[in-house]
C-alpha cells in the first residue's frame, strides 16, 4: 500500500519524480529476487549502498524500447566474499536444463575485457535487434559501431535473470519465436578444441546462453562462420524460430 501511495504522489508530482519511482522499485525488486534465489546477505548488503548512486547514473541514460535501464551484476567468483562460482550465478536464473554433455564447464570460462572484482550495475542493457541471426564476431563489430559493449558471461546471467530476454523477443515477433540463443561476446571458453572441417586450425568458444520457456542452458557457442552455421536461426516443425542474438550495455560499473 505505501508503494502504490507513493506512486500516485511521483506520478503527480512530475515525470522526474516518476522516473526516479520506478528506478528505486525496479532496484528494490533486483534485489528482492537476489533474496529469493539465495544470494548471501553480505552481497546484498554491500549492493543496497548503491541505490542511490545507480538511480542517479540511471536518470541520465535514455534507454529504448526493451532495454532495462540496470542489472545488478555480481562478479563471478574470485575467491571473494562479494562474487559467486558461474555454476552458482546460473543457478539464479532458476530453470536449468542438465545435460551433462552440452552443459558448458563452469570454470573453463575467462572475460576478454576488465570488470570490476566487487557487485557492479551495466546499464542500458538489452539485446541489440541488428545482430540477429550474425555470428558473435559478427555481432562484436555491429554492437561496437553503435558505441554499446558486448555482455561478459555473467552480466548476460545478471541480465537473463532480471528480465525476461525470450517473453520482449516474441512481442516484437508476434509470438514467432519458441527459444532465443543469447551470446556473451565479451567472454571466451579457455580451452580451444580442434575443429572437425579444419583439423589443422583450432577455433575460439563463445558462452551461449540457450532461453525457452522451461530451461535455460549454458552452452558454448564457435566463433568461425563455418561452425556457426549450425546454431544459427532455424525454426522447428511448427514453422516457429530459434533466434540467435547477441546482448549489451551502454555502460558499466
Amino acid at each position: 500500500m505505501r508503494n502504490l501511495i507513493l506512486g500516485i504522489v511521483a506520478l503527480f508530482r512530475g515525470d522526474k519524480v516518476w522516473q526516479v519511482f520506478k528506478l528505486a522499485r525496479l532496484f528494490d525488486r533486483q534485489i528482492k529476487t537476489l533474496r529469493k534465489r539465495g544470494c548471501s546477505q553480505s552481497i546484498i548488503a554491500y549492493i543496497q549502498t548503491k541505490k542511490k548512486e545507480v538511480i542517479t547514473k540511471a536518470k541520465a541514460i535514455e534507454v529504448g524500447d526493451g532495454r532495462l535501464p540496470f542489472a545488478i551484476v555480481i562478479p563471478k567468483s574470485r575467491n571473494g566474499t562479494y562474487s559467486l562460482k558461474l555454476s552458482t550465478l546460473v543457478g539464479m536464473l532458476g530453470k536449468i536444463k542438465e545435460h551433462k554433455q552440452s552443459l558448458l564447464e563452469f570454470d573453463g570460462v575467462e572475460d576478454k575485457i576488465q570488470v570490476p572484482e566487487l557487485p557492479y550495475f551495466i546499464y542500458g542493457v538489452g539485446v541489440e535487434l541488428l545482430t540477429a541471426g550474425k555470428s558473435p564476431e559478427e555481432a562484436r563489430v555491429i554492437v561496437e559501431e553503435l558505441d554499446h559493449r558486448c555482455l561478459t558471461v555473467a552480466e548476460l546471467v545478471a541480465f537473463a535473470t532480471h528480465t525476461n530476454i525470450l517473453s520482449y523477443l516474441k512481442k516484437i515477433s508476434n509470438g514467432k519465436i519458441w527459444n532465443v540463443s543469447v551470446f556473451a561476446v565479451s567472454s571466451r571458453y579457455k580451452k580451444h578444441e580442434p575443429c572437425i572441417a579444419f583439423p589443422d586450425r583450432h577455433v575460439i568458444l563463445v558462452p551461449d546462453l540457450i532461453i525457452s520457456e522451461s530451461s535455460y542452458l549454458l552452452w558454448r557457442i564457435i566463433v568461425d562462420g563455418y561452425s556457426y552455421s549450425l546454431r544459427a536461426t532455424s525454426h522447428n516443425d511448427t514453422g516457429l524460430a530459434t533466434y540467435s542474438i547477441t546482448a549489451s550495455c551502454c555502460s558499466r560499473g
